[in-house]
């Protein structure tokens, strides 16, 4: 097998685990074996080990003392490491985002509220979540700063799986459509104070959604423990 076949078998095992892990298709605690993934997936152990060290360097596996490796299991502490992260840097975005805002900014922002109106009738949980990331997404592209994009890129697929948990919040979903709302009408109105007001709402309701599931023992079904 080629250098170049290999690193190709590598990208694909890696894309497939990740997608499973973000999805919760691979719950948080559940062992990861490199042979029958390797069966399953029809590429050989090696490509499928590297993309298991790839995916543990960036923190969605991590190694048990078997030297097995698991999905990261998800906690209070990281919830809220992740939380401190997305808001020191949104509420600056949309803050900049009401200054800088364009009126084809605001219509892309309701076709998205639109779009994830039509995914909840639906009941497309994929659909939903890509135009809610694209919504976060495109605000923080309004900051014009690349660096805050890079920071946010690579948190963003942690934040996803985040976002497929709060599908178990009750009326989470139905309430993220109203608060973006909030947050489009502070930005078309060029209001720098509310909109940073509407994200902090937002983002507030989403933490405490999901540390209700640990307090409610709901998280317990995904893995998921306290400390």
């Amino acid at each position: 097998m080629g250098k170049n076949n290999t690193e190709s078998l590598t990208i694909q095992a890696y894309n497939i685990l990740k997608e499973r892990i973000i999805k919760m298709q691979l719950r948080p605690g559940e062992l990861i074996l490199v042979q029958p993934l390797s069966k399953e997936l029809g590429i050989s152990r090696t490509p499928v080990r590297e993309a298991i060290i790839k995916l543990e360097e960036e923190g969605f596996l991590e190694a048990t003392e078997s030297k097995k490796f698991r999905v990261t299991q998800l906690t209070i502490k990281n919830i809220l490491e992740i939380h401190e992260i997305r808001e020191l840097i949104e509420l600056h975005c949309a803050t900049k985002a009401a200054i800088k805002r364009k009126s084809s900014h605001i219509k892309k922002f309701n076709n998205l509220s639109s779009t994830m109106e039509k995914a909840l009738q639906e009941n497309n949980t994929v659909k939903f979540f890509e135009a809610d990331m694209e919504f976060h997404s495109e605000i923080i592209h309004l900051s014009n700063n690349q660096t805050l994009e890079n920071i946010m890129f690579q948190l963003t697929e942690k934040v996803q799986r985040i976002r497929y948990i709060t599908t178990h919040a009750y009326h989470r979903v139905e309430d993220t459509i109203a608060e973006h709302d909030d947050i489009i009408k502070a930005i078309e109105k060029q209001n720098p104070e509310k909109a940073a007001r509407a994200m902090k709402k937002h983002l507030t309701n989403v933490k405490q959604s999901v540390l209700k599931l640990f307090e409610d023992g709901t998280m317990e079904l995904f893995g998921g423990v306290s400390f």
